[in-house]
């Protein structure tokens, strides 16, 4: 408990939220972790390959219970044992709550919060808002829909709490429905009981996500233009089958055509985001440089969003923040960050003396931090 104490806590805004402790057994790369940390900025330095990012996973894994890369929860298992365990103390709003995950090989995941068990994961998913920028948000620009999806629906989980069980609701319906379609022989009754089920949960999660992408667009847009050339002007939006039509108008004219091809082709399943630069597909004529400030600000609207609709800033992870990041750009971000309502951040980088120059704004608001060999210390304070 006195560990907590060690930091003292920079209150901007109304409300805060911060991770002040982190514990881990057999998490990837780690037998053990126990660490403390900074309410504001912790810097994560060392080489590739010793077990930075593994710490910013341990971090995404206690908000929203899976892996950020979509990794199979057996890949976090330390090589040779059983299970792994998370545990985590956090800071809110002056209360003291923890949060304790356990995942074995054999055998269901589980959450406990302040002790009690989570009857099921998405009960504590938007517990501890959180957003995360990685390399692999690089898979953002170039997958047309999968992702974009996946990240609409674990950016409206976190504020929503019947997004996701209406999210597996439609799963399931789509899969009987799917499954249902390669039949020999469909009766049409059948299929219309099928079609009203789903109707109503692809409308909800359809309308969920078009506001998403309302609230976020003029959001990205400003931080973009704090961040990027002040030439480049971007924008986001949605793509749905939904945008303009009726659904179960849609399920009932797309009979002929899904019973030939035996699997659903309308609906929520198949949106996607459109993300463009200069009016064009970022994906056709942005830089990686461009690229890589794109998915930062697309995160940081998420932020933005979160903070407003959760009532605290999320904590913020940040993976190998400077790569295809130039100098200007680079700055710019830090120095939004620092003077921003941002709540606790985490980021992580190979260059401790780029680090340490381009934290300068952040004197007396952080820690520094260390990977080698595999283990983790803390360096000194900001």
């Amino acid at each position: 408990m006195g560990k907590i104490a060690t930091f003292a806590a920079d209150n901007r805004g109304s409300k805060s939220m911060y991770l002040a402790e982190l514990q881990a057994v057999n998490f990837r790369s780690y037998r053990q972790c126990d660490c403390l940390w900074h309410p504001r900025l912790n810097a994560i330095v060392g080489a590739n390959g010793q077990g930075k990012t593994n710490v910013l996973d341990m971090v995404y894994y206690l908000s929203l219970c899976k892996s950020p890369g979509g990794l199979p929860d057996s890949a976090s298992v330390h090589h040779g044992q059983e299970f792994f365990t998370l545990f985590g103390r956090y800071d809110h709003q002056g209360q003291e709550h923890t949060v304790g995950l356990r995942n074995p090989l054999t055998g269901a995941k589980s959450v406990q919060y302040d002790g009690k068990p989570c009857p099921r994961l998405s009960d504590h998913i938007g517990q501890k808002a959180l957003v995360a920028s990685y390399p692999h948000d690089a898979d953002l620009i170039a997958d047309g829909g999968d992702l974009r999806r996946r990240f609409m629906n674990v950016a409206i989980a976190q504020y929503s709490p019947t997004y996701l069980t209406s999210l597996t609701a439609l799963e399931r319906a789509l899969a009987q429905r799917n499954a249902y379609l390669k039949n020999d022989a469909i009766q049409p009754t059948l299929l219309e009981a099928l079609d009203a089920q789903i109707a109503p949960l692809g409308t909800a999660i359809h309308q969920a996500r078009m506001q998403l992408c309302e609230r976020l667009n003029p959001l990205f847009s400003e931080i973009y233009s704090q961040i990027g050339a002040p030439d480049e002007r971007v924008s986001l939006g949605y793509i749905s089958q939904l945008n303009d039509a009726d659904y179960p108008q849609l399920l009932r004219g797309s009979w002929d055509k899904d019973r030939t091809l035996m699997y659903t082709t309308v609906g929520p399943q198949r949106d996607t985001m459109d993300l463009r630069i200069n009016g064009e597909p970022i994906r056709r004529e942005g830089s990686q440089g461009q690229q890589k400030c794109f998915t930062i600000a697309l995160r940081l609207a998420l932020f933005a969003l979160l903070r407003e609709r959760c009532g605290y800033p999320p904590i913020l992870l940040l993976d190998d923040l400077f790569d295809r990041l130039d100098g200007d750009r680079a700055a710019s971000l830090l120095q939004l960050l620092a003077e921003g309502d941002y709540g606790q951040i985490f980021l992580t980088d190979t260059k401790a003396e780029q680090v340490s120059t381009l934290i300068a704004p952040w004197a007396g608001m952080g820690a520094m931090y260390r990977v080698q060999g595999k283990a983790l210390e803390k360096e000194r304070d900001l």
